[in-house]
């Protein structure tokens, strides 16, 4: 009777102990499946610098109307994530006179921006059909043409940001905006060495 007692007793703390074990293995894969949900559901970020904190316009030969200008200015997109590749698409960009959104000189139409994880990416973003007057003022034109710079200036970037989910799906692309201030334009080429300017969302 005691060995019959003591052998239940036994088998009911291994089964308690069983449902314990089993508990804390269905909690611990829960949260582990809920983190990776939240993960995969968190948005991603990339990262932009403008190269030099320079705007490059090419030499122009004439002020006379109208007038072909050539523009250049090179982003460094960072995606720190390494989580998935990060494409920016619909982008243009925008140079303003100072930090202000209604400053608008003009704008650029540019190719996607698409970044492996934990890689950076050097897109050369140009143009050489910017039509004066049309496309930019006159007077702009004139500033450059004479050799001056414009600087706090600021390069804006609209686009739509989608994170790669699978070899051929990305998430619904979300509208971000970067501001890189401050950065000049002109034409001088003694830039090489200056530090990039960061860009902020918003």
């Amino acid at each position: 009777m005691g060995g019959d007692e003591s052998r239940s007793t036994r088998v009911r703390w291994l089964n308690a102990v069983r449902y314990a074990i089993a508990a804390v293995v269905t909690v611990l894969t829960i949260g582990v499946i809920a983190w990776a949900i939240v993960q995969s559901l968190r948005p991603e970020v990339l990262y932009f610098r403008v190269a030099h904190g320079y705007v490059t316009i090419g030499k122009i030969k004439s002020v006379s109307p109208p007038v072909s200008l050539y523009m250049s200015v090179t982003l460094k997109a960072n995606n720190h994530g390494g989580r998935a590749a990060i494409r920016y698409y619909d982008v243009s960009v925008h140079f303003l006179y100072n930090n202000s959104d209604s400053s608008e000189i003009t704008y650029i139409n540019t190719k996607d921006i698409w970044v492996p994880p934990q890689f950076e990416y050097n897109d050369y973003i140009s143009s050489s059909d910017i039509k004066a007057p049309g496309d930019v003022d006159m007077d702009f034109v004139r500033k450059m043409f004479k050799g001056y710079e414009i600087k706090n200036a600021t390069v804006r970037l609209d686009g739509r940001i989608q994170t790669q989910t699978s070899a051929l799906n990305y998430t619904r692309g979300r509208f971000t905006m970067y501001h890189c201030y401050p950065v000049t334009i002109g034409t001088s080429s003694a830039h090489r060495e200056d530090d990039d300017v960061p860009c902020t969302v918003g």
